[in-house]
């Protein structure tokens, strides 16, 4: 099996499509997007030489994950960027190694982009520790429904 992790481009709109779908159905609905504003969203994602970017993970053509590098995620913390977004694994290929390809990707991409730390925030504990994001707080995010997250963040340059 061929297994390997790309920038996504304008030109893959199958994926694009489908990683709309994941999106809308993750967090965008819960947080008013329409599909039309959700497309929109992944597709000004996609710059080539400077954040924000979009990565997706193959096993033989077929759309395993993807994750994000932002500027930008949340309104009340202007103060932290960049991000690192939108780490999915479709249901069907949790569990089997496929986090710590993405992760790996990410960490070589953030330095390729001179990024020497950035920022996550979730809901898991014990996850992302593992890839050496250090937990730095608790805080209020204030999206019903997901109102208190972690923070984390991950220098790059370790």
């Amino acid at each position: 099996m061929e297994v390997r992790v790309l920038q996504l481009e304008k030109e893959h709109t199958v994926y694009i499509a489908r990683i709309c779908s994941w999106f809308y159905h993750w967090w965008g609905e819960q947080e008013g997007f329409s599909m039309d504003k959700m497309e929109a969203y992944v597709l000004h994602s996609l710059c080539e030489d400077r954040i924000p970017q979009t990565y997706i993970l193959l096993a033989d053509e077929e759309l395993v994950g993807v994750y994000q590098l932002s500027v930008m995620d949340l309104d009340v913390r202007p103060d932290i960027y960049p991000w690192l977004i939108n780490v999915y694994i479709d249901k069907p290929y949790r569990g089997k190694g496929y986090l710590n390809l993405l992760m790996q990707s990410a960490k070589e991409n953030c330095r390729r982009l001179g990024i020497k730390e950035i920022f996550l925030y979730t809901t898991h504990e014990g996850l992302y520790e593992k890839y050496g994001l250090r937990f730095k707080e608790e805080f209020d995010t204030f999206i019903e429904g997901n109102e208190i997250q972690r923070l984390y963040s991950w220098n790059i340059e370790n």
